[in-house]
């Protein structure tokens, strides 16, 4: 079962999935700048209202003093700067210096930043247990996506393993509504991995993070009406949420969808929907599902010219559109 990877840190954004980022609001910066030193509100709308407005270089005029002077959250603002680039050219050094000093004073978002490039060995020496012990201190604080990256640790790490504090920091942000978290923990009751088998504990973090649109959960309660499993067998809901995965894009989505039609499984088989779902990437990625690519050769070979040429049609539609195809002239059986 494919798991939820962690969200790489950036100032300002959560899981781009593929250099995730979990970036926090600025607004909670300018928020803790007036809580920290009153006399500098002004100046901490100022250095919010410059970094909306994408002038970074104002932005670092007004962090750089602040956090010369020990402003902790002027000091992640500042480390934020340097990590991304954004008026200053970027130096992942400088920014774990920066985060480290914001780290050291308590401040839960440079604590999980600084987390995450130790992991990562982002501007510094990779190491593990560093990782760790920042992501703790902010998970400790109730930092839900540190929460979410320390139980993958537990869960992946081989060194670390320890299924337990996975599914302990799962919940701990699953709590918090964090939806990959209880894809993870739905994961780990399926398997009866730290924590009781339970399919049906499973499929209800499934169907909350879910219907909140994470395409792998949508994925994985497919999968639950499929099998039947913690809740009653029904393909077409399966279908429903396989489609629901596939509309984002989502491989897995695009290809339990493509398996469906080439079966008839929830649907009427159809070769032309199948391969179509097979062979075509939405978001234009540059890589992709080997299962994927294995299953639209197979089905590619097995077209009529006419079934081809229709295929062709679909993929040209869906990319003008957007919109995903539901049905086809030639391949219907």
């Amino acid at each position: 079962m494919r798991l939820n990877r962690p969200p790489r840190p950036r100032m300002f954004h959560l899981v781009g999935l593929m250099r995730r980022t979990a970036r926090v609001s600025l607004l909670y910066v300018a928020i803790m700048l007036a809580i920290i030193a009153p006399s500098g509100a002004a100046a901490a709308d100022k250095a919010f209202e410059a970094y909306s407005a994408g002038n970074y270089a104002q932005a670092l005029k007004i962090w750089q003093p602040q956090a010369e002077a020990g402003n902790a959250a002027a000091q992640f603002g500042l480390g934020t700067l340097y990590e991304n680039g954004e008026g200053v050219a970027q130096d992942r050094e400088k920014a774990v210096s920066w985060y480290r000093k914001a780290a050291e004073q308590g401040h839960a978002d440079a604590q999980y930043n600084l987390g995450n490039m130790y992991s990562n060995g982002d501007g510094v020496e990779r190491s593990l247990k560093l990782a760790m012990h920042w992501l703790r201190k902010a998970a400790e604080q109730n930092h839900a996506s540190a929460q979410f990256n320390l139980a993958m640790k537990y869960h992946r790490e081989a060194t670390v393993r320890d299924y337990k504090q996975a599914a302990l920091w799962y919940q701990k942000a699953a709590e918090q509504k964090h939806l990959s978290a209880m894809v993870n923990l739905g994961a780990l009751h399926m398997s009866g991995l730290g924590v009781a088998k339970d399919d049906v504990k499973a499929v209800g973090l499934y169907s909350v993070a879910a219907a909140e649109g994470h395409p792998l959960a949508q994925v994985y309660l497919g999968d639950m009406y499929l099998w039947g499993r913690g809740i009653e067998r029904d393909a077409d809901k399966a279908i429903v949420w396989y489609r629901e995965a596939a509309e984002q894009g989502d491989f897995q989505g695009l290809l339990k969808l493509a398996v469906a039609y080439r079966d008839g499984v929830g649907v009427f088989a159809d070769p032309v929907l199948a391969y179509v779902y097979a062979v075509h990437d939405p978001n234009f990625r540059k890589f992709d599902l080997v299962e994927r690519s294995q299953l639209a050769a197979v089905l590619k070979e097995r077209l009529t010219d006419a079934q081809r040429a229709e295929a062709t049609e679909l993929i040209d539609a869906w990319m003008k559109t957007k919109q995903i195809p539901v049905a086809s002239r030639t391949g219907r059986k």
